[in-house]
């Protein structure tokens, strides 16, 4: 009887993602693995890891956290979580774009539109 068993299947000790053992890196996060010739082994057998943990990566590359982020958050500072998203398809993000940067004008407007009245109401107060 074998002490150890061969395992086909690990899980990359960075994200924790279940890859197969001939993998030479992680599928999900890049990570070298144990074939990839570092010397340092990244992978460990499937039945030691604990449970998995969502990765920080695989929250912000939910759309809705996405669309979060574009329109009530950081508006057009979050383009580049949309670009860089695997979710979204090209003609998506290419759309989502264009909308944030309509959005974004117009609460621009908006704002520009109340200075001015609170402007004008200064103006009338004080003659």
């Amino acid at each position: 009887m074998n002490a150890t068993p061969d395992i086909e299947k690990t899980v990359c000790r960075r994200c924790f993602a279940v890859l197969s053992s001939a993998d030479k890196f992680c599928r999900h996060c890049g990570a070298a693995t144990e074939h990839a010739g570092d010397g340092a082994p990244s992978l460990v057998p499937v039945e030691v890891v604990p449970e998995r943990r969502r990765s920080n990566r695989e929250i912000l590359e939910n759309p809705w956290t996405i669309l979060a982020m574009l329109f009530l958050v950081m508006g057009p500072l979050a383009l580049p979580l949309l670009w860089w998203s695997r979710r979204f398809s090209i003609f998506w993000k290419i759309v989502l774009s264009i909308l944030v940067t309509v959005y974004i004008t117009g609460l621009g407007y908006l704002a520009w539109c109340a200075v001015q009245q609170a402007w004008q109401s200064i103006e009338q107060l004080r003659m």
